[in-house]
């Protein structure tokens, strides 16, 4: 499986904000190119046009820092 971390503002929304990112040419050919070695998860929701699905953190190394 495939995932990606990020960090972003608290007021950050994906569906909002990646659409700037979605308009993008360049990004747009690079997202197709990744898709075609890749394949939608049942847990994604096709009808809503969703790709990823989010997870749950469940373990953060810099929050053990003694």
């Amino acid at each position: 499986r495939l995932f990606m971390v990020y960090e972003a503002p608290d007021d950050f929304e994906p569906r909002r904000d990646y659409q700037t990112y979605a308009e993008d040419p360049r990004c747009g050919e690079w997202d197709r190119l990744m898709r075609s070695y890749q394949q939608r998860i049942p847990a994604s929701n096709p009808n809503d046009g969703e790709w990823w699905t989010p997870m749950q953190q469940v373990f953060d190394l810099e929050e053990q820092e003694g």
